[in-house]
C-alpha cells in the first residue's frame, strides 16, 4: 500500500512539474505573442502617423519656390528725411458705389475722389492714398514705389549639412496702417510716443495678399512691463512696452514645416480662409511696372470690440507705413534691411462725408 502511495505521489509531483513547465512554455508563448501584438499595432500606428503627415502635407501642397537672393533696389539704411512730418486732412467722400477689390484699380471712381500723398518714415518713399465710403463699407487705395516685388518671406531652405529646412533672411513687401482708438489725441511721433490703443491692418505680400485680406490686429503701448511687450524708449514718457495681440478668430495664412527634403526651397506660409474678426478687411495688391497698387475695405462698423469704428462727428487719425511698426534696429542679414523698422511719418485726419 505504502509502495503504491509512493508511486503515486511520484506520478503526481511528476504531473505537476510537467505542468509547470507546461506554464512556463505556454506563458512564453503568450509573451511572445502580445510582443508580436505590440509590436504590429506599434508599425500600425506608425504607419498611419506617416499616411496622415504625407496626407497633412498633401493637403497644403507644399509648393517649391526660388532660392531667395537680396532684391535689387532695396534699402540698406534708413534715409534722412525729405522734410518734416505733418498733419494731413483726408476727405472721405460718400459714394454709393462698390469697387472690383483686385488691386487693378480700373474703376472711374478712383479718378473722382480725393488723394493725399504722405512718405514712409524709413524709406521716405511717397504712399498716395484715395478713400470713399458707401454708408455701409469704407474703401482705400494705396499706391507706393518698389523696384522690385518681395513675394516670398522666411523661405523655408534645404541645408545638406544639417540635413533639414532652415528659414532664409527673405523678408516681404508690407502695408501698415495704425488706427487710433482714442479719436484724434494721440501722437505718432515716436519720441512723444505715450501710453494708447491702436487698430492695426496689415497688408503682407506673402502672408496675406494671396488669400484676399488684410490680417488685424490691435496695439497696446503701456508704462507696465507686460509679458512679451517690446520695450519702447519715449523722450516724453522714458520706457514704454509696446504688445500686439491678435484679433479673435483665425488668421488668412498658416504655417508649415516639412521634416523631408522636397527641394531646395519650399514656401513656409500657406492660405486659408479666415474666422472672426481677422476677417474684417478684404484686399488685394498687384506689382506692375515697379509700383505696388493695393486696394481694400472694411465695415465702418464690424461690431467687434477689436476694431477702430468710423465716426461721423470727429477725425479718424492714423498713419501708415511700409515697414512694419515694431521700432526694431536695422538687420543687414536680411532681405529688406528695414523690415520691421517702421514708424509713422505723418499724421492723417480722416473725415467721413455724410450720405446727402
Amino acid at each position: 500500500m505504502k509502495e503504491i502511495a509512493k508511486h503515486g505521489c511520484l506520478i503526481l509531483t511528476m504531473a505537476l512539474i510537467g505542468l509547470v513547465g507546461g506554464c512556463e512554455d505556454r506563458e512564453q508563448a503568450i509573451d511572445q505573442e502580445l510582443d508580436d501584438v505590440v509590436n504590429q499595432v506599434d508599425g500600425s500606428l506608425r504607419s498611419v502617423a506617416d499616411s496622415a503627415n504625407k496626407a497633412a502635407i498633401e493637403a497644403v501642397r507644399y509648393e517649391l519656390v526660388p532660392v531667395p537672393q537680396r532684391d535689387p533696389g532695396e534699402y540698406m539704411a534708413m534715409v534722412d528725411h525729405v522734410r518734416e512730418p505733418r498733419e494731413i486732412s483726408l476727405v472721405c467722400k460718400y459714394v454709393d458705389f462698390q469697387p472690383v477689390i483686385d488691386g487693378v484699380a480700373d474703376e472711374e471712381i478712383w479718378g473722382q475722389v480725393n488723394e493725399i500723398e504722405t512718405l514712409d518714415y524709413s524709406s521716405q518713399r511717397p504712399i498716395t492714398l484715395k478713400t470713399y465710403h458707401n454708408g455701409e463699407n469704407i474703401y482705400f487705395l494705396a499706391k507706393f514705389p518698389d523696384p522690385t516685388a518681395s513675394e516670398q518671406h522666411k523661405t523655408l531652405v534645404w541645408s545638406e549639412k544639417e540635413q533639414v529646412y532652415i528659414e532664409a533672411m527673405d523678408r516681404e513687401d508690407t502695408l501698415v496702417l495704425k488706427w487710433s482708438m482714442a479719436g484724434g489725441n494721440m501722437s505718432f511721433d515716436p519720441a512723444l510716443l505715450e501710453p494708447h490703443a491702436a487698430d492695426i491692418w496689415f497688408w503682407k505680400a506673402c502672408r496675406s495678399n494671396p488669400a484676399g485680406y488684410l490680417d488685424d490686429k490691435s496695439q497696446i503701448v503701456s508704462i507696465e512691463n507686460v509679458e512679451g511687450g517690446l520695450e519702447l524708449s519715449s523722450e516724453k514718457q522714458g520706457r514704454l512696452f509696446l504688445l500686439r495681440k491678435a484679433d479673435e478668430g483665425r488668421s488668412c495664412v498658416s504655417e508649415e514645416m516639412f521634416f523631408e527634403n522636397y527641394g531646395p526651397a519650399v514656401k513656409k506660409f500657406y492660405s486659408r480662409e479666415p474666422q472672426g474678426s481677422r476677417a474684417d478687411i478684404k484686399g488685394r495688391g498687384k506689382w506692375v511696372d515697379g509700383y505696388w497698387t493695393i486696394e481694400f475695405t472694411r465695415k465702418l462698423n464690424t461690431g467687434n470690440s477689436d476694431d477702430v469704428v468710423f465716426n461721423y462727428e470727429k477725425d479718424n487719425v492714423f498713419g501708415v507705413s511700409l515697414y512694419e511698426m515694431a521700432a526694431t534696429g536695422v538687420e543687414r542679414s536680411w532681405h529688406k534691411p528695414l523690415f520691421r523698422t517702421g514708424n509713422i511719418f505723418d499724421t492723417i485726419a480722416l473725415t467721413l462725408e455724410s450720405k446727402p
